[in-house]
């Protein structure tokens, strides 16, 4: 194994990178206990290494006397549109802190340096979407919310007109529909092919259906996401992109008709976005459920100016 790649320490802890492959078996049982719950390796194999571009980056702070992790976040890399520009920014993921080490502050060290540590690897920003709990820990450490999310949400379905089609894989058209479709925002996650399939195809631990629009040429498509929240059988729209209203129309019937039997259809709209009168025609409605997307850039940069985000559910690992 490298020897550890050691950021900054004190009296107590060591503050370093950790390596997700040669250190699994480790951060895989600090996220067992700091969460309180399990998590198979299947899929801590699949989001912390078989990303298609990169390794996650995990940021541990470990314990000196006992080796043993006692906070922890992680960094991978998305390539977002931010104004006109393509940029390359990091979302904060699966920050927690071990019981045992609650109340020393860790979290907010660690959150605190890592847009700076990113920018090893050219990153200019750092976005989270923390639970909240964690939200008032980051904004301590720097991090800001430039907008919230509303979830929009519909309880009564109609049945589609089998106008959208089952996708088995992505392919290298969703490439050019991203780039195409997403023109009108100034902050949206462009996705390719091998991102969607990794974030959609190849999770082991969800069941995504995914559906497109248009023949010959694609229009749109979008990803569904079953799941029981205690008494209540909902459904995500966890991606959507549309190249225009109609293909839009077709795809959310293509999500009330999947949702028959379920009590609640839902998706996250920001503020500002192109799509939200479609969905209000629609007949969905905001609910009183907020969702703050945080940012953070590396030195004095002031944070971008969003004017129309586009941000899913599928940005976020959790969903």
């Amino acid at each position: 194994m490298p020897p550890p790649e050691i950021i900054t320490e004190d009296a107590r802890f060591v503050f370093r990178m950790a390596d997700p492959l040669s250190e699994a078996t480790k951060i895989h049982a600090f996220r067992r206990e700091a969460f309180g719950r399990d998590f198979e390796m299947d899929h801590f194999q699949w989001f912390n290494l078989k990303y298609p571009y990169s390794h996650n980056r995990v940021y541990v702070a470990e314990e000196k006397s006992t080796g043993r992790i006692a906070s922890a976040i992680c960094m991978l890399p998305f390539r977002y549109r931010i104004g006109r520009e393509a940029r390359h920014i990091s979302v904060a993921t699966g920050g927690a802190t071990h019981p045992n080490f609650r109340g020393l502050g860790l979290f907010t060290k660690i959150s605190s340096m890592l847009v700076e540590q990113e920018g090893r690897f050219k990153i200019e920003c750092g976005i989270g979407f923390p639970n909240p709990e964690a939200l008032p820990l980051h904004i301590k450490a720097g991090w800001e919310v430039p907008l919230e999310l509303t979830f929009l949400e519909k309880r009564e379905f109609r049945q589609a007109d089998g106008a959208c089609e089952p996708i088995e894989r992505f392919d290298e058209r969703y490439d050019g529909l991203y780039e195409e479709s997403t023109e009108h925002f100034d902050f949206v996650n462009l996705k390719d092919h091998r991102v969607l399939n990794w974030r959609y195809k190849e999770r082991p631990d969800v069941d995504y259906q995914c559906f497109k629009i248009g023949r010959p040429n694609l229009e749109g498509f979008i990803v569904l996401k079953r799941f029981q929240d205690k008494e209540i059988r909902k459904v995500h729209i966890v991606d959507f992109l549309a190249a225009n209203e109609k293909a839009a129309v077709a795809l959310i019937r293509v999500a009330e008709s999947f949702s028959k039997g379920s009590d609640l259809l839902n998706l996250w709209m920001p503020p500002t976005s192109p799509y939200a009168e479609i969905f209000f025609r629609r007949e969905f409605v905001p609910s009183d459920e907020r969702s703050p997307m945080i940012l953070k850039c590396r030195g004095t940069a002031a944070l971008p100016r969003i004017a129309s985000p586009w941000v899913v559910l599928g940005d976020n690992d959790v969903y």
